[in-house]
């Protein structure tokens, strides 16, 4: 779902972005026209936050609720740990023939991080996307420069 979609927003997106590039044009052709191309790159957003919130929701129900433990800390977790800034420093070595090859986890560092880039991914571009789709509603509080 994750790849689906990113590639789906990528492939509708920046051709409505720079929509005056002689690239864009045949790209919104091949979905059909303006109208379509924002529509399904809009659906794509929708499951976007779908699938983050479902994941967020997860979280909450094995973490609050169910009191299971090392979700946020620990050999298991997700979240970055001192360990993984060793890890990083031992494979840079490994890298450069200077040591072993590491010992690694559960979690290596690199998948943490493309873990988490998802999540801050979906903030940021999310919510510039969510501004760009409803500039009337986000100008009433928002000054007109941050659009």
């Amino acid at each position: 779902m994750v790849i689906i979609t990113f590639l789906v927003l990528a492939a509708t997106g920046l051709p409505l972005k720079f929509y005056t590039a002689p690239w864009a044009q045949p790209l919104v052709g091949i979905f059909g026209g303006v109208e379509t191309t924002r529509l399904l790159h809009r659906l794509a957003a929708l499951a976007t936050f779908g699938y983050a919130a479902f994941h967020l929701g997860h979280l909450f129900f094995h973490s609050i609720l169910k009191k299971q433990r090392g979700l946020f800390w620990g050999t298991d977790s997700m979240v970055p740990q001192p360990k993984d800034v060793s890890d990083f420093i031992v494979n840079l070595k490994y890298f450069l023939y200077f040591w072993r090859r590491p010992s690694i986890g559960r979690w290596a560092y690199w998948e943490k991080f493309d873990y988490l880039a998802v999540f801050w991914g979906i903030l940021v571009i999310g919510a510039s996307g969510l501004i760009l789709w409803q500039p009337n509603l986000f100008a009433r509080f928002m000054p007109g420069w941050t659009l």
